[in-house]
């Protein structure tokens, strides 16, 4: 089995072709991976963004797509052949021990499911069949970053009639929120990046019948937007964009938000903020029963235009894996896409 995992924090992925698993225990499943995404929290395991010096070595990767190879007689969600999502939300089905990987006789450690393998051994519980008419390439952000993003509409905006609505990070789950809220009669959406490029790209390429106005993130967005928007959806990983999300939001607004910022930060909030009913909600994996909601949710990503150029714009070999990451990391891609095959 070849794999790529943490060896070192702040250093490259250590890819090693001489990956062994144990046999298959109570609620696991072997699958065959063909794809994977890379995810912004990728970054903060790596560069130190977490408490995880305690796990490494350790495997890495939460959203691929693959194939059924093999099953635990005590599996009944899924069969051999069986095309699937892997996805770190859970989902129904059997919550398995964590496998057990050996890179020669060095114990790798894992979690219920890890992707940045050809192989791996995922609980029955982080598992989705893929529905026959998405391919395993395009599937591959259901793992993660759709229903993330779409979850942050769904699960916590049930009026949009003249509301206005702010993205902040237009990232993978950002924009996966921003292209949920389409489907939505928003009187006014606004996506915010710090990224120029990015915003010139989106731009070209979000096709929809209404107006979505694309802005820089600049020092005096807050004070040109305060108390602005019914709704701000929040993903960019830094405390100032939450700080200044809930500057702009409105009296009664509500924030929410699925930022990773780094280890240690801290954000600060004006408590007369609070008692005018401005809300902040924190969202884990979309606040949703994926699982639950997975046909709503596969609606949503089928109606998508221009899908391949804007989440997979550009895609890396196996072994260019430490290159895809260092792109994430600077902002040259929205989501790499890695091929396993």
């Amino acid at each position: 089995m070849k794999a790529a995992y943490l060896n070192k924090l702040n250093s490259p992925l250590k890819i090693s072709n001489n990956i062994k698993f144990q046999n298959l225990e109570y609620g696991q499943v072997l699958v065959r991976n063909y794809f994977t995404g890379v995810c912004k929290s990728q970054i903060h395991e790596i560069y130190s963004g977490r408490d995880n010096k305690k796990y490494i070595p350790h495997l890495l990767g939460h959203e691929a797509t693959g194939i059924v190879v093999d099953k635990h007689s005590s599996v009944k969600k899924v069969k051999k052949g069986d095309r699937v999502i892997l996805t770190w939300l859970k989902c129904k089905g059997i919550q398995s021990v964590n496998p057990k990987y050996y890179d020669k006789l060095k114990k790798i450690n894992s979690g219920s499911v890890t992707t940045f393998s050809n192989f791996s051994i995922v609980s029955e519980n982080r598992l989705l069949k893929l529905p026959k008419d998405i391919s395993l390439k395009k599937g591959v952000i259901l793992g993660c970053a759709f229903p993330t993003g779409s979850g942050m509409i769904l699960s916590n905006i049930f009026s949009s009639k003249n509301k206005k609505i702010a993205f902040i990070g237009l990232g993978g789950v950002g924009v996966s929120a921003l292209l949920t809220s389409l489907n939505f009669v928003f009187k006014e959406v606004y996506g915010f990046d710090v990224n120029k490029k990015r915003l010139n790209f989106l731009k070209k390429l979000i096709k929809s019948d209404k107006k979505i106005n694309y802005l820089l993130f600049e020092q005096n967005a807050p004070s040109k937007f305060k108390d602005y928007f019914d709704y701000v959806i929040e993903t960019s990983g830094s405390t100032k964009g939450i700080e200044n999300g809930f500057k702009i939001l409105k009296n009664n607004g509500k924030m929410i938000f699925a930022s990773h910022p780094s280890k240690g930060k801290k954000i600060k909030l004006d408590p007369f903020d609070l008692i005018r009913g401005k809300r902040i909600i924190g969202s884990w994996g979309g606040g949703f029963d994926y699982e639950k909601n997975c046909i709503k949710i596969f609606k949503i990503f089928r109606g998508i235009k221009n899908f391949n150029k804007i989440f997979q714009e550009k895609s890396y070999r196996f072994n260019q894996i430490n290159h895809a990451i260092k792109d994430l990391k600077s902002g040259k891609v929205l989501r790499p896409l890695i091929n396993l095959k």
